[in-house]
């Protein structure tokens, strides 16, 4: 290192020069630099291989169990509580982008269901344009249940579960909940319902049971009226999922009697059916209702009616929107090689 005597006369410059250029141009940086190079404060209780192995161990946790606490990661990372505390394994977390977030209910995919969305949505591009949503599906169709709870208000209140993730990964395998109709309690409001983009809802019946008989029931005594209301012209196409009893031997020789073609969606894939937005948002709208009407008592029946009005008179303009985002999302489960969407 030279000196600011050296440095002055082979620039050609005078002393205080060098000593002011040095001060405004690289004394701050410098200083900074020795600073990290030191170290300030405590030294950090995680090493670089604990660090390296908590990180390791989100995916091997989510494999058993999404629901893990930040002590149950820290003893399978192989690390003593006693050492380090959840707060200081928190607070690492945190730094690398995770942080206890709301587990989006969109259901569990296993490898398998990932591998048959990626192939389904390749097929979508391959053997039909995008305008098949929009033009040539007559209606989607899929059966929805509401729980009926004797304080509305109170339900709607309720908080939801939450689990260690980053903000981005809210749609990968480990990081989704059950969905809301896996697992819930009380009596079942059970609806069958179709949409149809141009004419918004075109079915919405209530029934007891949905097996063959049901559906083969409903396919011959709605179905014919259900695509003259979609006014899609001659065909005959309308999407649903994979529910056993809508593929019974029973229905399929019902829709074949009235030549419906039957488009049908990988299992655990409601990002694949616009329907299943609608029940989204007619559920938030029945939670909203119930708290801003302050509804504290409500009897099966009551509740039933509710439910029938708000599906009938939902928006057809939010209808169409959620049925033309399909070539979308398509193209990003595509990218996504069968992953979850934010759908």
């Amino acid at each position: 290192m030279r000196t600011a005597k050296e440095v002055a006369e082979e620039c050609g410059v005078s002393l205080p020069s060098v000593y002011r250029i040095w001060n405004e141009k690289f004394k701050k940086d410098f200083k900074q630099k020795q600073k990290n190079e030191r170290g300030g404060g405590r030294p950090e209780k995680l090493t670089l291989r604990q660090k390296r192995s908590v990180l390791r161990n989100i995916n091997i946790l989510r494999e058993e169990n999404s629901n893990f606490t930040s002590k149950k990661l820290l003893l399978n990372s192989g690390i003593n509580p006693k050492d380090i505390s959840s707060r200081t394994l928190r607070r690492f977390l945190n730094e690398n982008g995770y942080h206890y977030l709301q587990a989006r209910k969109k259901g569990i995919l296993s490898k398998t269901d990932i591998r048959k969305r990626y192939n389904f949505a390749k097929m979508m591009k391959k053997d039909y344009s995008s305008e098949v949503w929009t033009k040539q599906i007559a209606f989607y169709l899929d059966g929805v249940s509401f729980t009926h709870k004797t304080n509305p208000a109170d339900e709607a209140r309720a908080p939801k579960g939450r689990i260690w993730r980053k903000p981005n990964e809210g749609m990968d395998r480990g990081c989704t909940a059950k969905g809301s109709h896996e697992g819930s309690g009380g009596k079942l409001v059970k609806m069958m319902v179709a949409i149809s983009h141009g004419a918004g809802v075109v079915l919405c019946d209530q029934y007891n049971k949905l097996d063959g008989p049901y559906f083969k029931d409903l396919v011959l005594r709605e179905f014919p009226q259900m695509f003259k209301k979609a006014r899609k012209g001659r065909s005959r196409l309308w999407l649903q999922d994979g529910d056993p009893s809508q593929n019974s031997a029973a229905a399929k020789t019902a829709m074949k009697s009235i030549r419906a073609k039957l488009l049908s969606i990988p299992a655990r894939s409601p990002d694949l059916n616009p329907i299943e937005n609608l029940f989204h948002l007619v559920k938030n709208q029945l939670n909203n209702n119930a708290i801003v009407q302050n509804i504290k008592k409500e009897n099966f029946q009551e509740f039933s009616a509710r439910v029938q009005s708000t599906i009938l008179n939902f928006d057809n303009i939010v209808i169409d929107k959620i049925i033309e985002s399909m070539s979308n999302r398509i193209e990003l489960v595509v990218n996504r090689k069968g992953k979850r969407i934010r759908y």
